[in-house]
């Protein structure tokens, strides 16, 4: 009779089992492979849309009084949108610290906007003075459609100077 040794132990489990397949150069080729396209894609459609339209801050100014003529606002905050708009344009064209000065303020600094011929210099300083009586008495009932208009005129005059 044959007997069965039973101290033999199975031989599979000495072998060497399949690998999960995170674990494998296959799995490790696919994903470098689909971070590469991706990559791409990503460049390639960024390439595509257009570049921002880098405005001016003379346009800029002009599109801001143009909107601003359309809304129905009261007078007086309408002059302080107006007066922002004027002060922004000056403080980014001529680097002049007028957008965080008072009326006074501005009124009364001897440098203020020197690059500016005399005339357009004492036409803003005009207008910055109505808007601010204006801001600051909202019980008046002007139309504030001239002062819009007349920024507008205004604002192609005050170009730097050429040095």
């Amino acid at each position: 009779m044959l007997s069965i040794i039973h101290d033999i132990s199975e031989t599979m489990e000495f072998l060497p089992t399949r690998p999960p397949f995170w674990q494998t150069w296959g799995f490790w080729l696919l994903l470098i492979t689909c971070a590469a396209c991706l990559t791409l894609a990503y460049f390639f459609i960024k390439l595509k849309k257009p570049l921002p339209h880098h405005q001016t801050p003379l346009t800029k100014a002009q599109e801001e009084l143009n909107a601003l003529s359309k809304t129905n606002l009261p007078p007086h905050i309408i002059a302080s949108e107006i007066s922002l708009i004027l002060r922004r344009y000056l403080e980014t064209t001529f680097n002049d610290p007028v957008l965080f000065e008072t009326q006074s303020e501005f009124t009364l600094r001897p440098n203020a906007l020197q690059d500016l011929p005399n005339a357009p210099r004492s036409q803003i300083i005009h207008l910055l003075t109505q808007l601010s009586q204006l801001k600051y008495a909202p019980h008046q009932s002007i139309d504030p459609a001239p002062l819009i208009s007349q920024a507008l005129q205004l604002l192609p005059s005050l170009s730097p100077r050429p040095n």
